[in-house]
């Protein structure tokens, strides 16, 4: 299983993605041309041609050779290859890889928007679609950063069924997740419950200007100027490095010997991409992105479809969050 890119025995990649953003994970996966319909991105992600599939539950008493069932939890299994995902509990509902396809479907034809990609990881654990909202700022005229709807769902328990609004900034393709001053960035369902597409979707209730006022925060950060000493300082919190009683000097010393706030400091000190833009050279909104860049590809993890499960939902999305909402603290 390469990248940890779903790809069955005979060669099938299950991602596919639009033609004119150009292939991704080194090439895998099938492109889909603009304004095709979802049976092409079903067919071509392969999300189309199988379902995941429940089973009972078996134990075996070695001491009498009988096998017995266990009521309260359940397998999930592939229905091409028969594949085993996980086992859960017997209330556990599971969400198809063609609802979600489907799903954006639905939203596209209400909103507009257009799909960008869709794919399985983990042999079918994991799975997700993402669209283009037909939204974008450009930062004092020179920094563009598009906006995109990402839903996602697990059929291990690991993630919830989420939509969530991101950003991705074109210079670089970091992503960030839409995060807005007391709004919720997220919907989640949980597997206890059965999807509802059309709730979410009006739970997401997307009015056409939350873009805009992601940038006009995005610009203040551009307008905040940063010292080498207030970069390091940031970096410092956003890693959660300091303990409340540590004066400046002691803080700047373990920002100082600390890998992950050292690289930081590079990516924003011009090593990042974009970092020489006026947008971003020596401001706050450049510190956000170096971490940004940090977390969703400078970070040594074992492969790039790794890369991409922990920037969208581990570890690495909470502390991009992290930096965003230092930064909102200090605007």
């Amino acid at each position: 299983m390469a990248h940890e890119l779903s790809i069955l025995n005979d060669g099938t990649v299950e991602m596919a993605y639009l033609t004119n953003e150009g292939p991704c994970w080194h090439g895998l996966g099938t492109a889909v041309p603009l304004q095709h319909p979802v049976e092409s991105w079903l067919q071509a992600s392969n999300m189309g041609n199988w379902k995941i599939k429940e089973a009972a539950t078996l134990f075996y008493d070695e001491d009498t050779d009988d096998v017995y069932p266990y009521n309260d939890r359940k397998v999930l299994y592939r229905s091409d290859n028969r594949a085993p995902l996980s086992v859960v509990g017997a209330n556990y509902k599971a969400v198809q890889p063609d609802e979600i396809v489907t799903f954006f479907q639905d939203i596209i034809d209400s909103l507009g928007f257009e799909m960008s990609t869709c794919g399985v990881l983990f042999g079918g654990k994991r799975f997700w679609a993402q669209a283009n909202i037909g939204q974008s700022v450009n930062l004092m005229g020179v920094d563009r950063v598009d906006g995109k709807l990402l839903l996602s769902t697990s059929c291990d328990g690991s993630l919830a069924t989420t939509a969530s609004y991101t950003t991705v900034r074109t210079v670089c393709n970091n992503t960030l997740q839409l995060a807005l001053k007391d709004k919720q960035n997220a919907i989640k369902t949980s597997h206890s419950s059965v999807f509802d597409s059309e709730k979410v979707k009006v739970d997401l209730g997307l009015k056409g200007d939350e873009m805009q006022e992601w940038g006009y925060i995005a610009e203040q950060m551009t307008k905040v100027r940063l010292t080498s000493a207030q970069s390091m300082d940031f970096f410092g919190k956003v890693f959660d490095l300091y303990e409340e009683e540590m004066d400046k000097e002691e803080r700047l010393q373990i920002s100082s010997d600390n890998k992950q706030t050292m690289t930081c400091y590079e990516l924003f000190n011009s090593r990042g991409l974009g970092s020489e833009l006026v947008t971003a050279k020596g401001t706050l909104f450049g510190a956000v992105n170096a971490v940004t860049q940090y977390c969703d590809w400078e970070r040594n993890t074992r492969t790039i479809a790794a890369k991409l499960n922990s920037a969208w939902f581990g570890q690495h999305n909470t502390i991009k969050n992290n930096a965003w909402d230092e930064a909102i603290m200090m605007i």
